[in-house]
């Protein structure tokens, strides 16, 4: 990353940055987030927030890691969802394809049962 580009750069720990994504890189629950105020809106960095709050709330694991690839498959986290196990990353992206879900058909609406 360059330091003229990121008014964050001195002392920022975050493992996937806006300005360099690294092919293979990994993100956990437990760990930084980019809080540069002009990529806020990135969805994957929107996704990173998102399961940090549910990590924080119990709900998400942080024994799994979350690639850019896998952040941006992701549409709404929800209690339960994780990434992947490190053990099984490599740096193929044929590896994350079983992981990344399908967009539903227009008009598929998802229900989901109350179970007392």
């Amino acid at each position: 990353m360059d330091k003229i580009n990121c008014p964050s750069w001195e002392g920022c720990a975050a493992p996937l940055c806006p300005l360099e994504p690294l092919p293979g890189a990994q993100w956990f629950p437990n760990e930084d987030i980019c809080h540069t105020f002009a990529y806020r809106q990135i969805h994957w960095i929107k996704m990173q927030r998102k399961i940090r709050k549910l990590y924080v709330k119990g709900d998400v694991n942080a024994d799994y890691c979350f690639t850019l690839t896998l952040l941006e498959a992701i549409r709404v986290p929800r209690k339960g969802t994780h990434g992947i196990s490190p053990e099984y990353l490599n740096e193929s992206e044929d590896a994350l394809k079983p992981f990344v879900a399908l967009e539903p058909p227009p008009g598929y609406r998802l229900f989901s049962a109350h179970i007392p």
